[in-house]
Parts: C-alpha cells; structure tokens; sequence
C-alpha cells in the first residue's frame, strides 16, 4: 500500500510542477523580451499589468493541458487496494479518468 501512495503523491508534485511551470516562467520572459524589444513599456507603463496577465492567461492555457497529458486516461488498480465494499470479482480492475 506504500508504493501506491508514494507514487499517487509523486505524480501529484510531477502535475503541479508541470502545471504551473509555464505560468511561472512565461510572464516574466515576454515581459523582459518585449521590453527590449519594443518600446511598449516606455510609451504606455501601465501597458504591463494587461500584458502579464495575458502571459499569465498564456501560461495557463499551455500548462494545464500539458499536466493532464503526463498520465494516462485509462488506468489499472490492485482490487486489494480497494475498500471492502467496493470490491469486484478478479485481480484489477481498470477506469477512466473521464476527463
């Protein structure tokens, strides 16, 4: 039962990780790109709060796809490792995420 944990709680830090990586990082790149770029920010300084949410929006858009994607849609599990009352007949049995 403790590998099972353990791995349950690995993909959750390996989803969270995946998830919220480009939310992190893609907001301050474009910014620092677009401010040497461009002379956005030097025009209109309070262009920047409208552009880092947009990142931010960007970011979000591209992570969270990407965390459902690091695991499978279809899975199996150990009867065992199952309550009492839900326990089929047979060794595993398999079910869908449904996302």
């Amino acid at each position: 039962k403790q590998w099972y944990q353990r791995r349950v709680r690995g993909g959750t830090a390996l989803t969270r990780l995946v998830m919220a990586g480009p939310v992190f990082f893609l907001p301050p790149l474009g910014v620092a790109v677009l401010e040497r770029a461009t002379p956005l920010f030097k025009k209109f300084p309070k262009s920047r709060i409208p552009v880092t949410v947009a990142l931010s929006t960007l970011g979000l858009y591209l992570g969270i796809p990407l965390a459902v994607a690091c695991f499978p849609q279809i899975s199996k599990l150990p009867v065992d490792k199952l309550e009492a009352s839900c326990t089929p007949n047979g060794e595993e049995v398999f079910y869908n995420k449904g996302l």
